[in-house]
């Protein structure tokens, strides 16, 4: 865990380079710990990463957390 933003909810971002589908899994789990402890706040996890595969953007979405860029739509 990197930062940690509020702004009306709490945004939990983890910067990293080439990311792991064990790294997503971990920081999941941290953003998890973050939402137990502020069970009255809506608390979102948000992976800023370069390098990303389709298995990084499916961990991604299987833990509910947002990734920065989102690069799906963009055209070469």
């Amino acid at each position: 865990m990197d930062i940690i933003a509020t702004d009306g909810e709490l945004l939990v971002f983890e910067v990293k380079s080439a990311p792991k589908v064990g790294e997503v899994e971990y920081f999941a789990d941290k953003v998890e710990l973050v939402r137990l402890q502020n069970p009255d706040k809506q608390v979102r996890g948000v992976l800023v990463a370069l390098g990303v595969g389709e298995e990084i953007r499916r961990a991604c979405r299987a833990h509910g957390l947002m990734l920065l860029p989102d690069r799906r739509n963009e055209q070469s």
